[in-house]
């Protein structure tokens, strides 16, 4: 009987289902494969924990982004003064807002408040403030903002001014750059009605003035041809006595429908009460 010494033709295979060849033991080349397939099951599971960790952070974010928003809202509520109503909304601007406050300092708020009533009117305030203290009480370094009064409500406040100018306004017409109103007057016992286009100005003081530029006088159904001063329906308006005294104005214009008045504060001040308490005044109102 003669025994070859060749291999047969059976195929050997490794515990991982690959063929060991002739020559070579099963158990060659093994001890890397496991390693190369933890490094790979560890990579995974690293990756989904990162991504784990990153939605957690955002969530995080966005929570806290709520909770100083309402937070700071409900505090300048309760800091407005007696007689000042409003509905406040806010907003961190920072772009990591769990880090702020880690470091007890706000680089940014936005805050707004619609219909907010003021000297027995109204408007809407967008102010930002900035480097914003979290302590008790809270401290604003600086702010800027606008005040949109409507034509409804700055009629009412025109109504307090005119009375000293011998007329009354009857109506109020603001278009995008355009200050409109109509008065009368009385003419050898006939109503004059008057049409007066005007542009809005910053006077010092804290002062807007309402400067009549061009006239349209109506008798009846007639125009009239009247000559009028029109200086004389020029009207000044003291707005710091509606703001708080820590502010002063930075601008004027008419927006769309309404009258947009700009200010800024002079000072740092904290988010009390007192801070708002004492209104401006204009010299020699």
């Amino acid at each position: 009987m003669t025994f070859s010494s060749q291999p047969t033709n059976q195929q050997n295979y490794d515990q991982y289902g690959d063929p060991v060849f002739y020559g070579q033991s099963q158990f060659d080349g093994q001890q890397p494969r496991p390693t190369r397939r933890r490094k790979a099951r560890w990579g995974w599971i690293l990756g989904i924990l990162l991504l784990v960790i990153i939605a957690l952070m955002v969530i995080a974010e966005f929570i806290a982004r709520g909770i100083v928003g309402q937070i700071a809202a409900d505090q300048i509520e309760t800091a407005l003064p007696e007689g000042v109503e409003a509905n406040v909304e806010a907003s961190p601007t920072g772009w990591c807002v769990l880090c702020e406050l880690i470091g007890g300092e706000l680089s940014g708020l936005e805050i707004s408040g619609d219909n907010v009533e003021f000297g027995g009117a109204a408007g809407d305030i967008d102010l930002f403030a900035e480097s914003i203290t979290l302590q008790d009480p809270s401290s604003v370094g600086a702010a800027e903002g606008s005040l949109r009064i409507g034509e409804d409500e700055l009629n009412t406040l025109l109504d307090e001014v005119t009375a000293d100018y011998g007329f009354e306004v009857d109506s109020l017409d603001l278009r995008d750059g355009s200050f409109g109103y109509q008065t009368s007057v009385n003419v050898f016992g006939a109503e004059v009605a008057i049409d007066i286009e005007a542009s809005v100005r910053i006077q010092s003081g804290g002062r807007i003035q309402i400067l009549a530029e061009e006239l349209a006088l109506q008798a009846g159904n007639q125009s009239a041809d009247i000559p009028v001063d029109a200086e004389r329906f020029t009207l000044q308006l003291c707005v710091a006595e509606h703001l708080p005294e820590i502010v002063e104005i930075t601008s004027v214009e008419v927006v769309d429908d309404a009258l947009e008045i700009g200010f800024r504060s002079t000072q740092g001040f904290e988010l009390v009460e007192e801070s708002f308490q004492t209104l401006g005044s204009c010299p020699g109102a």
